[in-house]
């Protein structure tokens, strides 16, 4: 026998439909009707013959609760499915027994979502139009789609200059897209390696990263350094000879540098690093900022010196 407290109230119905839209069913439902062609049938939990004998007039109640229920504005989008339940002492009495949305739409109005569903259907046509295999990837992330919202038109804009020239070899910000700021494409750096992905007409992905992803220029590691030994340091030939004791060089051209000094000196301190004394046959660097990625290019000459490497 079920007691009242079991059987199900609309309020609950309301929480569990919330929870189909929040997993993403309604909306996908709407992008692709034949993926729930029949809708969503909740089931109630509703007295049996015995409860209905124990708690007759709680179960009077249960039910004129359901019957104002649907006498709301739009209940004609929504359904309450009923059962006749034939009773040796009580005759015969109906009782609801399932809770019917035949679509998305329905289950959106039920949720007062409206006006999401239709901003969804908007972006995802707009997609569809521009992007016809994003189809799979708005199934799989249909929120995403609501989250983006707004933007859809400049990030497929962006998506679509990206697809022209896959591999355009400037500096992102150099990139020219009429309404379009760069730092607009830099927040959604991993929304459009996400999408191309899911293009076919994209050059196969070749990494994760945006910049090589879509072939842009990265800014260059610079070294700074500073010759302990002045009168070791390069000479600048201008009207005059200019010989300056610290430099800051592309990481690729400090690896072309290759100067004669015995000692290599690597600091993460500044200050440190700006007050070393002279010291003959010596290089000192400064590390700070990027570790050991920009002395990559420098390191066939750092290791024939045998030099000392520290970080202080």
């Amino acid at each position: 026998m079920k007691d009242p407290k079991t059987w199900s109230r609309p309020q609950e119905i309301k929480i569990k439909v919330q929870k189909l839209w929040d997993k993403g069913e309604i909306l996908v439902a709407a992008l692709d009707p034949s993926l729930v062609p029949e809708g969503w049938t909740l089931t109630l939990n509703r007295p049996d013959s015995g409860a209905l004998l124990e708690y007759f007039t709680e179960a009077r109640t249960w039910v004129r609760d359901w019957e104002t229920f649907l006498e709301k504005p739009l209940n004609q989008l929504w359904q309450l499915l009923w059962q006749e339940i034939q009773h040796r002492q009580l005759g015969a009495n109906k009782l609801p027994k399932s809770f019917h949305l035949p679509n998305s739409q329905a289950a959106a109005h039920f949720l007062q979502c409206t006006t999401e569903l239709k901003e969804f259907l908007r972006w995802t046509n707009l997609i569809s139009d521009s992007f016809p295999s994003l189809k799979p990837w708005m199934l799989k992330k249909p929120h995403r789609v609501l989250e983006v919202s707004q933007d859809w038109p400049r990030i497929l804009s962006v998506l679509d200059w990206l697809r022209k020239h896959p591999r355009s070899g400037i500096y992102l910000r150099q990139l020219d897209l009429e309404g379009i700021h760069t730092k607009f494409v830099e927040g959604y750096r991993s929304l459009l390696v996400e999408l191309a992905r899911e293009i076919p007409k994209f050059s196969p992905a070749s990494s994760a990263d945006f910049m090589d992803r879509f072939g842009f220029l990265s800014k260059p590691l610079l070294v700074r350094f500073r010759f302990l030994d002045p009168l070791q340091a390069p000479v600048v030939q201008t009207s005059t000879a200019f010989q300056p004791a610290e430099w800051s060089l592309r990481s690729q051209d400090f690896g072309d540098l290759a100067p004669q000094v015995e000692t290599i000196l690597i600091l993460e301190n500044e200050v440190t690093w700006l007050s070393l004394p002279y010291m003959p046959n010596t290089l000192a660097i400064f590390g700070s900022g990027y570790g050991f990625q920009a002395l990559k290019p420098a390191l066939f000459w750092l290791q024939k010196k045998g030099s000392f490497i520290g970080g202080i």
